[in-house]
């Protein structure tokens, strides 16, 4: 989910290489694509890189995906000292009670 110049356009690059370990069929979602849920719900690996937080929710991760939160975007929290926080493009809170649906297995922060 991304059509950016550093995540999405770069990895979708990558995962269509015709190589051993790549050769993926890639689907690329953006902020427009139309029912964008039921995209996401066919991926076996889904990359969120769309720069909105916590836009990915559980309904739309289809059993034994993947998921790989690229996403950093600041929230407001005034529970905080700073007063904001910062979380990815997955709703984390809500996906991990759903373990069959979330393996994350990378977290890039740019702090």
């Amino acid at each position: 989910m991304g059509r950016g110049n550093i995540v999405g356009k770069p990895m979708t690059a990558m995962l269509c290489q015709k190589e051993k370990h790549a050769n993926a069929t890639v689907t690329i979602c953006h902020s427009a694509t139309r029912d964008i849920r039921a995209h996401c719900r066919r991926a076996d690996i889904l990359i969120a890189a769309m720069g909105v937080a916590e836009f990915v929710k559980a309904d739309m991760i289809k059993s034994g995906a993947v998921v790989v939160d690229v996403g950093v975007n600041r929230v407001n929290d005034p529970s905080t000292k700073s007063g904001s926080r910062l979380v990815g493009d997955v709703d984390f809170a809500g996906v991990q009670p759903l373990p069959e649906r979330s393996r994350p297995i990378l977290a890039v922060s740019a702090l």
